[in-house]
């Protein structure tokens, strides 16, 4: 059985170029235009590697790669970050996100089909005793459609959530406040989405 691709990249020639790439490599690749595409796919098939693009529209790679190991079903399945982006900033991203690896674009992809084979060489090594996920991509109930929007629109309020407190922080600190007006406006805004018990208890 071919090792199984699932590769997500909303511009349509890069992802026709990067899929035959693939292809030409051994390897069955699904191919997805936009993360909700892609999630059908990861939950219907469990492939054995997620290669997915970053810079995209509405939910980036970083995204996609966070909420992919954050749910059990998928957290097992690797996933390759794939850009043009390749500053240290990116990199750190890349990996906070849970990413097993950040790969930049370049002709023929040489750095991406090393990655692919060395990633799955050492999944198969510790699967040697366990069932690989993409063998028993069947035997799981498949969320619906509707669950799948669930969950990218949770996905979207905790990012509108964490990009709302860290634009109130940014604030604060521009201000240029002494450092206890600092703590006793931070506890305001703590207090503003939390309970006030369990804030105090967090304090």
């Amino acid at each position: 059985m071919k090792q199984q691709l699932l590769l997500i990249e909303d511009s349509p020639t890069q992802l026709i170029t990067i899929k035959k790439r693939l292809e030409n490599s051994g390897y069955e690749v699904l191919s997805a235009g936009t993360v909700a595409e892609a999630l059908v796919l990861a939950y219907d098939e469990h492939p054995d590697l997620i290669i997915s693009d970053i810079v995209m529209s509405q939910i980036n790679g970083y995204q996609l790669c966070r909420l992919v190991k954050s749910d059990p079903e998928l957290s097992s399945i690797p996933v390759i970050l794939l850009t043009k982006l390749d500053g240290s900033v990116d990199r750190f991203w890349g990996m906070k996100s849970g990413a097993d690896r950040f790969i930049p674009k370049e002709p023929g992809f040489p750095s991406l089909l090393t990655a692919c084979q060395e990633i799955l060489e050492d999944a198969s090594r510790d699967d040697n005793m366990q069932v690989s996920p993409h063998s028993v991509r069947h035997s799981k109930k498949k969320p619906s459609a509707e669950d799948i929007n669930s969950r990218l629109n949770q996905l979207l309020e905790r990012l509108l959530f964490e990009a709302t407190i860290t634009d109130e922080v940014r604030k604060l600190i521009d201000q240029s406040l002494d450092i206890d007006s600092i703590v006793e406006r931070l506890f305001d805004l703590m207090s503003s989405v939390l309970n006030y018990d369990a804030c105090a208890i967090a304090v």
